[in-house]
């Protein structure tokens, strides 16, 4: 079963021994890195949803670019890693794939039906295409907030110029009314 395995032998010798612990090994690197890919979907979702959150914000106020960047900073920190985790994954299946070739244990575990290698490919594929769909979706969020401050920076600019050609109006219209005696330039 998934949490329980049984194997009973009687006089059971050298060889056979070896071939149950390895047996043992499999059984127990199956189920850890099945376990590993359902901790790495729910993190999925948790990102997914965390990020799904800041993108259906009514409003963002520039006091709040900060603590969005900081946490879409910590979000694609975590997609780094488990990108790089699910890559090294892959490189464990495969090396225990060949190592059961190599010990003739292929057979053996399909007769236990604890054969899991096609099944846990086909989970590594999907969890590691889901995050690269996460990683798109937070670089999108990412440069759509971007994209959101640098208008906010272009709209405050454009307000300082306005404000500044306001100002400097005033003035030349204020220098312009003053009598030009007051001014001794010679």
């Amino acid at each position: 079963g998934n949490e329980v395995l049984l194997i009973a032998l009687k006089n059971a010798n050298q060889e056979i021994s070896q071939k149950i612990e390895e047996i043992i090994k499999h059984f127990l690197f199956f189920r850890e890195f099945s376990n590993q890919l359902n901790g790495y979907l729910q993190a999925h979702r948790t990102i997914w949803e965390e990020i799904r959150q800041i993108r259906s914000r009514p409003a963002l106020r520039v006091r709040d670019f900060p603590d969005v960047r900081n946490s879409l900073m910590g979000i694609k920190q975590t997609l780094s890693f488990v990108e790089a985790r699910l890559a090294q994954m892959e490189n464990f299946m495969t090396v225990r794939e060949v190592f059961a070739r190599e010990k003739n244990l292929g057979e053996i575990l399909k007769a236990l039906s604890l054969y899991q290698f096609d099944t846990l490919a086909n989970s590594h594929r999907y969890i590691t295409s889901l995050w690269k769909m996460t990683q798109d979706y937070a670089d999108s969020t990412f440069n759509l907030l971007g994209m959101f401050y640098q208008e906010n920076v272009q709209r405050e600019v454009d307000a300082l110029k306005l404000v500044t050609i306001i100002s400097l109006v005033a003035a030349l219209f204020r220098l312009s009314f003053l009598p030009m005696a007051d001014y001794n330039l010679f």
